[in-house]
């Protein structure tokens, strides 16, 4: 298991938004406190501070481009990129947690 600890220091109310990129492989399910990624064979789940928005970015471009990958200079790949959104007061400490889990399919 990883726990993320994420201390945003500063003062007054801000949105805070944090970035996961999650291999193209692994399927994506939520209930809202908890993302659960499989494939075929295994399984993870990252349960995050109560409070967040949860969204998936795949290949957005424009004026805020989210969701690529660049294995080289010049060449973009799109990419799941997990966004954990949170408006709050400064400082907070927003908690991650990824764990394995149980596959079934």
């Amino acid at each position: 298991e990883l726990v993320i600890s994420d201390a945003v220091h500063g003062k007054s109310r801000h949105q805070i938004d944090t970035y996961f990129q999650i291999p193209g492989y692994y399927h994506l399910t939520s209930d809202g406190h908890c993302l659960k990624m499989h494939d075929k064979d295994f399984a993870l789940s990252l349960d995050h501070t109560q409070g967040m928005e949860v969204d998936t970015v795949v290949g957005r471009s424009g004026q805020t481009p989210l969701g690529w990958c660049s294995g080289r200079y010049g060449e973009l790949q799109p990419i799941k990129t997990l966004v954990c959104h949170q408006t709050g007061d400064l400082p907070v400490v927003n908690h991650y947690q990824l764990s394995e889990q149980l596959h079934q399919s």
